[in-house]
């Protein structure tokens, strides 16, 4: 898909949630928050929704920025991926 289709998808700003699953330990949330606040100036901890898995191994935490572009989104992604223990990110 060419870069004019993918804007043509997503009309900016736009509120987009981000799933990130990674590894369930102490800070992880913070460790999350910290990350998306460095891009998204205003984002707020308790906006973050957060889940374990049912043996407790895996934290699932659904993040929702307001994405300014989708460059700012690719950043978000970027950085979240450098997070310790995060293993996916949809």
């Amino acid at each position: 898909m060419e870069n004019s289709e993918e804007n043509k998808l997503l009309k900016f700003p736009c509120l987009f949630p981000i799933k990130v699953i990674g590894n369930a330990r102490e800070g992880l949330l913070d460790d999350i928050h910290d990350c998306v606040l460095s891009l998204t100036p205003g984002f707020e901890r308790e906006s973050l929704e957060s889940r374990l898995s049912s043996n407790g191994n895996y934290q699932a935490v659904t993040v929702r920025i307001t994405a300014e572009s989708q460059e700012h989104l690719d950043n978000v992604y970027i950085a979240l991926r450098r997070v310790t223990g995060v293993k996916f990110i949809l």
